[in-house]
């Protein structure tokens, strides 16, 4: 096939580039300046934006790589710059993540309790 003759995998158009990570072909739109398409951008670690992220950091939120993040239990992985702020966590999970996701939990609570008086 001719380099014109690719489409677009996100929206059918014609295709100008071929995404430096994934090899798939994209337009304009869908590329961004360094070559890669915005589905591989999306699934790069926040932390170097070199490597596709492995796993979620529990206290931040940031997609991480294998490279910027540790291993503290099997199947837990946080950020290199969260386990450095807190240190190695005595016990798991550290109760500054506790005291967060209680206060989360209440918030979705109230929020599932507003929804459901508001149909009855």
């Amino acid at each position: 096939m001719k380099k014109s003759e690719f489409l677009c995998r996100i929206c059918g158009a014609p295709a100008n580039h071929k995404c430096r990570l994934c090899g798939f072909h994209f337009c304009n739109q869908h590329i961004d300046s360094r070559g890669v398409c915005i589905l591989c951008s999306e699934a790069l670690c926040r932390l170097c934006s070199r490597y596709y992220a492995v796993s979620s950091c529990p206290v931040c939120g940031r997609i991480v790589c294998d490279q910027c993040s540790i291993q503290i239990t099997p199947v837990v992985r946080v950020c290199k710059e969260c386990y450095n702020r807190l240190g190695k966590p005595r016990e798991w999970p550290p109760r500054e993540l506790i005291e967060k996701s209680s206060e989360y939990r209440l918030k979705l609570g109230r929020l599932v309790m507003e929804v459901l008086y508001q149909r009855s």
